[in-house]
């Protein structure tokens, strides 16, 4: 019986990884040292369903890696926060990152799928390789691909502010509901 073949590439954290289509990959990347950076591993399949599959990152700052899996979420009519529609067919969409469960990864054929990469802070400054690979149950090796992460001697300042869009977002939401003039929205705005 021949092995399944997998392609393996991985991605920048805003791409949007679904169906038969992938876009550009991402080789390298680059950190502070007290930053997270997070990225995205996708595979694919090409001749057979797959089951219980596993994903293993190997570097040299293992400790600092977590992987999590993209869970997909149906969608009846994605649209963007500024109203552009994504697509006129329901579809899924990949949206939950959850830990890998006992039954590992299912790789369904022909279709990408992806794992969520994050590095999280502390890491030692200088370049790092890491390398990931996906094994069927069997612990044979399916497909691997590396990432190139350059963390620089540097860190970022604390900072005691955060900003967040919650309080203009109740407020709309408060005014829509209360029918508050416009003057009153353009106000707090401005605020």
């Amino acid at each position: 019986m021949d092995m399944p073949k997998c392609e393996m590439r991985t991605f920048s954290a805003l791409e949007v990884i679904k169906g038969t289509k992938a876009g550009r990959g991402l080789k390298s990347g680059s950190m502070l040292k007290n930053e997270r950076y997070s990225f995205q591993v996708a595979y694919k399949v090409e001749r057979q369903h797959m089951r219980r599959c596993s994903l293993r990152a190997e570097s040299d700052i293992s400790e600092y890696i977590t992987l999590r899996e993209e869970v997909l979420s149906p969608c009846s009519m994605p649209v963007t926060n500024k109203g552009y529609v994504l697509s006129y067919e329901p579809t899924m969409y990949p949206d939950i990152l959850a830990p890998y469960g006992e039954l590992g990864i299912t790789c369904r054929k022909g279709l990408w799928q992806a794992s969520w990469v994050t590095v999280s802070g502390g890491v030692p400054a200088g370049v790092h390789k890491l390398k990931f690979a996906l094994t069927d149950c069997d612990g044979n090796l399916l497909g691997e691909t590396s990432f190139t992460l350059n963390v620089l001697d540097a860190e970022l300042e604390k900072t005691s502010s955060i900003r967040t869009g919650f309080i203009t977002t109740a407020f709309r939401a408060y005014a829509a509901r209360r029918r508050l003039r416009k003057n009153t929205l353009r106000c707090w705005k401005n605020t």
